[in-house]
Formats: C-alpha cells, structure tokens, sequence
C-alpha cells in the first residue's frame, strides 16, 4: 500500500480488510477508530522502529545500519517512500535490495562458482511475487530481468478460504432460514464486523497450514 495511490489498492482489496482505508488527498491512509488517521509511511516506520528495537535487545547494542528489502515490482515512489520510512525510524539505509535478490544471496548463490551464471529466482511471500533473472559476477548480482505482482502471495490463498468459508456459512444461513430454524446460530454473524473479519482471516490461514504441512517427506 506504500507509495501507491487510492485507486490502485482500493477496488482490489477492499472487501477483505479488517480496517478502514479512506481517500486523503489521492492516498489511501488508515482511519483508526477515534477517528484519527496513520498513513502507510507512518506504519512502516513504527514496524521498523519495532524490529530495529528486537534487534538491539538481541544483540545488546545499537543498531543503526541497515539492509532493507521491498518486492522488485516496487515502483520509485514506493521505494522513496520505504527509505524515508527507514530514516524515520533512525536507521541509516545502507542498500534497498529486491527480495528476490535477498533470497539469492541467502540460499550463497554468490559463490565464485556461479560466475557468469544466469540464476532465475522464484520468490513466493506473504503478500507478493517476486521472479528475477539475475547474473553472478565477482560475488556481486545483477540484475538483468524483473518481474512479479503485489496481489499474489500467501494471503491471497487466505482471502480465497476466507471467502469460501464466508459463502458457505450464507448458503447455510439461507437453508436454516428457510426451515424457520429458530436455533440458527449463524444468522447472527455479521460478516462486516471487523472482528469477524479477523477471525476468519486466522481460521483461513490455520486451514492453509494445516493442508500444506506434513510430518514426514513424501
């Protein structure tokens, strides 16, 4: 939602969201219960004030540098925004890498022994896609291709449960209505209450882990 406009994220998204995201000025900003309103910026920057403060306590001194990751489909508003967020939060920015970049570098393709190799990375998130062509030279990437979409990661697979779960408990609530069952618990759900919302968002993703988990190797 970072550096995008209100149009951009409000058609596709909206009805999922368990908060409320409202027009400021051409932006999406979020508009907390008492009415006081956060925009995306801000947010960042309290997640990384949060991880730069785990991190000091980990480590026991302070931490002031820092490599940030953003998906490679990330426009340059997005990452200007991303890296005003991080000074805002008191770090000093060192590199913006891709996440898929990110991913190549922890899985040691960087070894000399990919020299001139073109590496093709596949980087499925919680909220995004990466996929980039990158060439190892000297222990350095670089990238030759990118490519990805910010609407396709693991809680998009939730947003399908969810909406499974949300449509069969309405067939079910229009079948005990039509009974006249007066023991109809799930006539009282209200699926705009975002508390609701939240609670199906957990149970879809519980559901998600629990289908691709297995104890032992296939």
């Amino acid at each position: 939602m970072i550096g995008k406009s209100f149009d951009d994220i409000y058609m596709a998204q909206h009805s999922y969201w368990s908060f409320n995201i409202i027009n400021y000025n051409g932006r999406p900003v979020y508009q907390l219960s008492h009415g006081k309103i956060i925009t995306p910026k801000e947010i960042t920057t309290l997640i990384l004030k949060k991880v730069k403060n785990v991190a000091e306590n980990y480590v026991g001194v302070e931490v002031t540098d820092a490599v940030i990751t953003v998906p490679s489909t990330f426009n340059q508003f997005q990452r200007h925004a991303t890296i005003q967020a991080a000074e805002a939060a008191g770090l000093n920015l060192l590199s913006l890498e891709s996440k898929s970049g990110a991913a190549a570098y922890a899985y040691k393709f960087d070894y000399k022994r990919f020299d001139d190799f073109n590496i093709l990375v596949f980087c499925f998130g919680d909220g995004a896609l990466d996929v980039s062509v990158m060439k190892n030279y000297d222990d350095k990437f670089y990238v030759v291709a990118n490519g990805g979409d910010c609407e396709i990661g693991g809680r998009d697979f939730d947003k399908l449960i969810m909406s499974n779960f949300m449509e069969r408990i309405k067939i079910r609530q229009r079948k005990k209505m039509e009974e006249n069952c007066s023991n109809n618990i799930l006539s009282s759900v209200d699926f705009n209450n975002p508390k609701n919302k939240i609670r199906f968002q957990r149970l879809a993703e519980a559901t998600k882990v629990a289908l691709t988990t297995c104890d032992k190797e296939m």
